[in-house]
């Protein structure tokens, strides 16, 4: 054979053995079973590689030679990213712990884990502004929680949610936690997940799996279709190979906009209501909550991945000289956790979120170990505050009635007004969820069929519970009732329903209060 062709084996830590082969033109690594006269598609399978052969003598002797490597060298070839043996492999195909550059068997990501700015900086303009902010720094923490998983047998994969209006933080979180491995353009979005669902699973071994803009997908996706999202979100990214945790962001939480039932292994984190959003407080030289967010996220447009390459450095270090120690310091920063959490008489719900924000704190302090997070990055404390935060949220679940304040009060069901413009008035209404009108003794809300989901995305779950039925007009067994939206509007079928006065109620032109217009039918 050709002394300027150069064949080497290699092993897998999934026990898979490779042929890797190469010239001065080029070099591919295949599975060792390719290599045979008998495959049709070796030659292009190889080319495709980078190897070109260019005779059928070539590739003779390349499939000559293949049964005398009898020498398998281990750590070297990665199958997928996150840990392959004792050497972690990056989504850009880059590796932690390997003596050399690794043969990658999966289509890398450039890109995804670019590095700009330094470490120092990022500690001192990222992790430490958020220092005293819980659920941004949850995010954070989480970030580092998926290569330790498989140390971890008293943990779980989990996905993590970060849910409320628009406006309140949540891809700032989002942002944040997507700085500690790579660039924020890293982020993908539900359209990319369910494009792409193969991809995704990739991605999410042994890496936070962060995905933003979930509303816009759900809403799109067809009724059938929405419990399949459910499941390849909830069930199937979770239950893949390696360590799986992934952070989402959403109007709702997941379960909600399914119209699901809520799966046990979603920590849904909501954003307070209070114009603080995500934050817990504002530091004193920021004006607003959308300032403050804006500061921290051109923080990490300027300072980004470098915080997991070197935690994972420092772990794969440690792994080597002793991997029991490592395991044990980790289960009792989870056991910790968990006694000062006083879970001990909680529901099962309860002590399942305690158990996924003991993952976080354990990650967390092995991370501030490493100096990676900063000693001023309190993970106890921030983990028991955002742990805190999930239990108030959870002993506050927003009534039904409440929920319909809350779409009148942001103008998303119009206040019907007879001194408004007829022209303008419908316009408002077209653009509506729904419509309200006040009565002497009530407020009538009305919302069309094809609206219903889009006010309450669990509608089929929460139509027949009993503080429902208490505000909703039957028409015998029907739960809409015929009437209009709005005056000169068709008469169709609607979901009705009343609620008391409010005594503060602002109509439709934003200049009067009072009687609405005459609607009787």
């Amino acid at each position: 054979m050709s002394t300027q062709i150069r064949i080497s084996g290699h092993r897998a830590a999934s026990g898979q053995r490779y042929i890797h082969v190469e010239t001065d033109q080029g070099s591919a690594t295949l599975r060792l079973e390719q290599f045979s006269l008998a495959n049709s598609r070796l030659a292009g399978d190889l080319a495709a590689a980078g190897f070109p052969v260019f005779t059928k003598k070539q590739l003779e002797e390349v499939v000559g030679e293949v049964p005398y490597v009898t020498d398998f060298q281990d750590n070297r070839v990665a199958e997928h990213p996150g840990w392959n043996g004792k050497f972690f492999v990056q989504q850009d195909g880059s590796a932690i712990g390997s003596d050399a550059a690794p043969w990658v068997m999966f289509t890398p990501k450039p890109g995804a884990t670019r590095k700009r700015g330094t470490l120092s900086a990022w500690q001192a303009e990222v992790a430490n502004s958020v220092k005293a902010q819980p659920l941004v720094a949850s995010a954070i923490m989480a970030a580092f929680l998926p290569p330790v998983l498989h140390l971890m047998p008293q943990a779980v994969n989990a996905t993590i949610e970060i849910v409320g209006p628009s406006g309140t933080g949540k891809s700032t979180a989002l942002m944040l936690a997507a700085s500690v491995a790579g660039p924020v353009s890293s982020i993908a979005s539900m359209r990319d997940v369910l494009t792409d669902p193969e991809s995704a699973r990739r991605d999410g071994r042994d890496h936070l799996l962060i995905v933003d803009h979930v509303h816009p997908a759900v809403i799109t996706t067809a009724k059938t279709k929405k419990a399949d999202l459910f499941v390849s979100t909830a069930f199937d990214l979770v239950r893949a190979p390696g360590g799986r945790v992934t952070l989402l962001s959403g109007r709702w939480p997941l379960a909600d906009a399914c119209d699901m039932e809520p799966e046990g292994n979603i920590l849904t984190l909501r954003a307070n209501g209070d114009g603080l959003g995500v934050f817990s407080a504002l530091p004193p030289d920021a004006e607003n909550a959308p300032a403050f967010a804006a500061k921290l996220v051109s923080a990490a447009r300027k300072n980004h991945g470098h915080a997991l390459p070197a935690f994972v450095a420092r772990l794969q270090a440690d792994l080597i000289e002793d991997a029991a120690k490592v395991r044990a310091r980790l289960a009792k920063h989870h056991d910790d956790f968990l006694r000062h959490s006083r879970v001990a008489a909680a529901g099962g719900a309860e002590r399942q979120a305690a158990g996924i924000f003991a993952s976080l704190y354990a990650a967390g302090c092995l991370a501030r170990r490493y100096r990676v997070l900063p000693r001023q990055f309190l993970c106890k404390r921030l983990a028991l505050a955002a742990l805190d935060h999930y239990r108030r949220a959870q002993a506050a679940q927003v009534p039904f009635v409440d929920r319909l304040e809350a779409l009148i009060a942001s103008g998303q069901i119009v206040a019907l007004n007879a001194g408004s413009d007829p022209a303008l008035q419908a316009q408002a209404v077209s653009a509506a969820l729904g419509t309200v009108v006040v009565r002497a003794t009530s407020r009538i809300v009305r919302i069309a069929p094809e609206s219903i989901l889009k006010a309450f995305p669990d509608w089929s779950r929460i139509k027949g519970s009993a503080e429902v039925r208490a505000v909703l007009k039957m028409d015998g067994k029907n739960s809409a009732v015929w009437g209009k939206l709005a005056p000169g509007m068709e008469r169709v079928r609607l979901f009705q329903f009343e609620l008391p006065v409010h005594p503060e109620l602002t109509l439709f032109t934003g200049t009067e209060t009072g009687a609405g217009p005459d609607d009787r039918e």
